[in-house]
């Protein structure tokens, strides 16, 4: 039902049977996708349900599928640190979270008009900072260094002084962008759960939140590598809610969080889709890495090559590319009637 290509590629070393606390997410996924392939009239009556529903959809069944995985591999990484209790409790809940997400392929928009493709090769996956999909006549440039970010200001954005708002995920004491947003005119709401500052307003236009962007809201997993802590974290939804800014044009997207753009994406997607329409442009450095052989469950590759697509899917097209260092600056803009 599901292509043994797709279960090799994505799970080539995860036990089929036993669950263990570190890779419970994997390992639960895993089973429902190796079930999905052979499972017989005995099998488990959720599983049953979910072959039923995805025998009406292909695409469908694929897309939830790679949505499974998207959202498995950015709680996993949360996880990891957890206390065995804590890991019990959890899998039970994110079991059933799962299980719904793949018993209702059809309630997920993207996998309707959205084909999904899987990740050949690290090739294909770099090729894709090789292309952009719109064009930006204007572009500005605004903060030095490492907070230097470009904004398309072509009519179609209509980002106006006094009627902009930005948000701006990872600061680490680089303030250069956001103080010139603010002079551009633009409310500026920025987040860093790491730098040891409380909330405070920085200015009339900029308000700081010692608080970081994930899949949920508490704490989380924060940093690269070994330099990593957990920090409080909020959802993008319950951050728009508690500004009051759930129905109102985001002008700018501005994300530089070391590995935590795949719980912002991940949760967007699976959970809160429909904020995307109002974000105009997205301001992302990708920390993808430099390679990614073997392309395994675990991989960055895998992982934002779905959200690539899925992007797309929401309308936005890649306007501006620059690579920086190991990784890649990526400014997507969604073109559509902002007047």
């Amino acid at each position: 039902l599901i292509p043994r290509v797709f279960v090799r590629r994505s799970f080539p070393s995860i036990p089929r049977k036993k669950y263990c606390q570190t890779h419970k997410y994997l390992d639960f996924l895993n089973e429902i996708l190796v079930c999905s392939v052979s499972i017989d009239a005995s099998g488990p009556r959720s599983l049953r349900t979910m072959l039923v529903k995805f025998k009406r959809n292909v695409l469908s069944r694929i897309g939830a599928a790679c949505m499974a995985i998207f959202l498995c591999i950015s709680l996993f990484r949360f996880n990891s640190q957890m206390s065995d209790e804590e890991h019990i409790d959890d899998f039970k809940r994110d079991k059933r979270q799962i299980l719904d997400i793949i018993e209702e392929p059809a309630e997920i928009p993207y996998t309707k008009d959205c084909p999904l493709k899987l990740l050949q090769d690290s090739t294909e996956f770099m090729n894709y900072f090789k292309k952009l999909e719109g064009v930006c006549v204007d572009w500005r440039a605004y903060g030095k260094g490492d907070g230097l970010k470009y904004i398309c200001m072509d009519p179609v954005f209509n980002i106006k002084p006094g009627n902009c708002n930005v948000l701006s995920f990872g600061i680490n004491n680089e303030w250069s962008f956001d103080d010139e947003m603010d002079k551009f005119g633009c409310k500026v709401y920025a987040f860093d759960p790491t730098m040891k500052k409380e909330d405070h307003n920085r200015s009339e236009n900029i308000q700081f939140f010692k608080l970081g962007i994930g899949s949920i809201d508490g704490k989380q997993k924060v940093g690269m590598d070994n330099s990593w802590s957990m920090e409080r974290v909020n959802r993008y939804e319950t951050i728009l809610k508690n500004l009051r800014l759930t129905d109102v044009p985001i002008d700018y997207v501005k994300m530089d969080v070391e590995y935590s753009e795949i719980d912002f994406l991940a949760d967007m997607f699976i959970s809160s889709p429909q904020l995307f329409k109002n974000i105009k442009q997205i301001g992302m450095e990708v920390h993808h890495g430099y390679d990614d052989k073997g392309l395994g469950h675990n991989s960055f590759f895998q992982m934002f090559w779905l959200a690539f697509q899925l992007l797309k899917c929401q309308g936005f097209k890649v306007i501006y590319i620059r690579p920086n260092g190991p990784w890649h600056e990526v400014v997507w803009g969604l073109y559509k009637d902002w007047s």
